[in-house]
């Protein structure tokens, strides 16, 4: 399978990171897509004439680690579960490749728009510097105890529109691990797409149409606690962990 879609990926036209930061799209409107990974090759192949892949040193997938971070109670966890319309999300992103590491919080507004704030770290460790404290004062996010919840590992694909102001990411090689538990999801694929405003007629929005592939509104830190925290609500995720299971099962 990872054979069938690197010989696609190698059709693309490339990106570099100069070229990326056009469509930067801090400020945005996210639309979520699982499937299994076997979809992929098809999905790309379709695309490939309408995006660009992102490509640095003659890479084009690259690691992430992510801590994310959470009061001891998992009150951002709970936020998100009930439903909250303005909900947080603070985590640190390493990026494998070049080991360069980011402080991110990443504010739900009402809908699907989406507000990220990003400083760069510096030194080791999960201590927030005093410049970070001030950044998480000014996003307005809540003012609380925050540890170390849960670590995300996957692969990024990035592609950027040749046609409209837009990206799209795809995670594979799913791995969440807390302190006591690691489980891995290597048969799907996230696919987002991420847009100033709300685009249908996106080519790769129209593709996924095509194929019956719906949008599932999924945090990878949301459905991570639900799916190997025992102690917290997850009733309001029991459809999606269902039908993610199910894609599972049914591959």
């Amino acid at each position: 399978m990872l054979d069938e879609i690197e010989s696609v990926l190698n059709q693309f036209d490339k990106i570099d990171l100069e070229g990326l930061e056009k469509v930067k799209l801090l400020n945005r409107v996210d639309s979520k897509f699982i499937f299994h990974v076997s979809e992929l090759p098809s999905i790309l192949n379709i695309i490939k004439s309408n995006y660009s892949l992102l490509e640095i040193n003659e890479l084009h997938s690259f690691n992430y680690e992510t801590v994310y971070f959470d009061s001891p109670k998992f009150q951002l966890y709970h936020a998100h579960h009930n439903g909250k319309l303005n909900r947080f999300k603070i985590r640190r992103r390493h990026y494998l490749y070049n080991n360069q590491n980011f402080l991110e919080i990443k504010q739900k507004i009402k809908g699907n728009r989406t507000h990220k704030f990003r400083i760069e770290k510096s030194g080791e460790g999960n201590i927030f510097s005093e410049i970070e404290q001030e950044i998480l004062t000014l996003s307005g996010a809540p003012k609380i105890e925050l540890e170390e919840k849960l670590k995300v590992y996957y692969t990024r694909l990035t592609f950027a529109s040749k046609f409209e102001n837009e990206r799209i990411t795809v995670d594979l090689c799913l791995t969440y691990s807390n302190e006591n538990i690691k489980k891995e999801f290597k048969e799907l694929a996230i696919l987002e797409v991420k847009q100033d405003s709300m685009n249908r007629n996106s080519g790769v929005l129209l593709c996924l149409k095509t194929k019956k592939i719906r949008p599932l509104s999924i945090s990878k830190y949301a459905i991570g606690i639900a799916m190997i925290e025992s102690s917290v609500k997850k009733n309001a995720f029991k459809s999606k962990i269902l039908q993610i299971n199910k894609l599972l099962i049914d591959a």
